[in-house]
């Protein structure tokens, strides 16, 4: 087993679930080893650990303890020549750390050997591309929103070949205001290696109207990543179909965890009486990230040319009693289709 050196892949248990968000971030390796005060190890922590934690209302601030898997898979100095336990790729681990048997520090981590191929996972990528672009205006006046370029590349590429590049080459792509330019442009996906094709709205329907219109002769799966045109984001979209199909999903939301400050003192009453005072109180919320893993026989509950977003399909379908799930993204995320944030990307 080869030996890592990373100092993004020890973690005191100390530290904020923020701080091991950026450690994750750093390592790109998806996991963290804790360790105590005294540098002893504690157990590890993985990105599905810190979303489990999250839906749990565990905050960003709290610390990593809180979320450690304390039965994390070690082995000990003396051992590593031996096979103590058996992995596979579902035990989803790569890294192993090396255990000081008598002080129960970290003594090195390895990155564990297997001869397996990458598991791919199948699934066609709809990209919701027909809005105006009304808040990047005078910008959209004549060119549609995924076609500006951010550091001289358009968004939609940027987003096509972040999925490529993750292992997705099925593309479908839904346009209306302007859409002939995004199709000219992108053609059949063939410059960029991919396969694209396209719905083209006569009217416009929404975030989720669009999805009655596709064809399930050119759906490569079941399962459907539903995406708006204007996000840039470091999301795992394998781990987020692996989300879907073992908590049986048969809708997922992406949501992102945003702290909103409130900028005045709160004041709570009873009737005429004071009750206290919440000075510049802080809120803890899950925003939508406009990204979506759908079964695709969500479609039916869709009439044909219905102008429908996709908050309104998801309620729909809970009554339905249809299974929903929540995936909190903690990787980098925005939203470009503010014209500062837009901005920010080009400065």
């Amino acid at each position: 087993m080869k030996i890592i050196k990373n100092r993004y892949l020890i973690i005191s248990a100390n530290k904020t679930i923020n701080d091991a968000i950026f450690y994750l971030e750093k390592s790109s390796l998806k996991t963290l080893f804790v360790e105590d005060n005294k540098k002893k190890f504690v157990g590890s922590i993985t990105d599905g650990d810190i979303r489990r934690g999250l839906l749990k209302g565990i905050s960003l601030t709290d610390t990593v303890k809180l979320i450690v898997n304390k039965k994390a898979k070690f082995l000990y100095s003396d051992e590593i020549y031996f096979d103590k336990f058996n992995l596979s790729y579902d035990d989803a681990i790569n890294l192993i750390p090396i255990i000081s048997r008598k002080t129960k520090k970290i003594l090195n981590i390895r990155k564990a050997n297997f001869n397996f191929k990458d598991k791919k996972f199948k699934a066609s990528v709809l990209i919701m591309a027909g809005g105006i672009g009304e808040r990047l205006m005078p910008l959209t006046k004549n060119c549609p929103k995924p076609l500006l370029k951010v550091k001289g590349v358009p968004i939609l590429e940027r987003l096509i070949m972040n999925f490529k590049d993750q292992g997705f080459n099925e593309f479908v792509i839904s346009i209306n205001y302007l859409g002939y330019k995004i199709k000219k442009y992108f053609e059949n996906g063939k410059k960029l290696g991919v396969k694209i094709s396209y719905i083209e709205e006569k009217k416009f329907l929404g975030t989720a109207g669009s999805l009655k219109l596709l064809n399930p002769k050119k759906i490569i799966s079941k399962k459907v990543i539903v995406i708006n045109g204007d996000i840039h984001t470091a999301i795992n979209y394998s781990d987020l179909i692996n989300f879907h199909e073992k908590n049986k999903g048969f809708a997922t939301i992406v949501c992102r965890s945003k702290e909103l400050h409130f900028p005045f003192g709160i004041v709570e009453n009873q009737g005429k009486k004071l009750l206290s005072f919440k000075e510049k109180p802080k809120y803890k919320q899950l925003i939508n990230a406009g990204i979506y893993c759908l079964n695709l026989s969500s479609k039916k509950f869709i009439k044909t040319n219905e102008r429908l977003d996709m908050p309104n399909l998801l309620l729909r379908l809970k009554s339905k009693k249809k299974n929903i799930l929540v995936y909190p993204l903690i990787e980098q995320w925005d939203d470009l289709g503010s014209i500062e944030i837009f901005n920010s990307y080009n400065n």
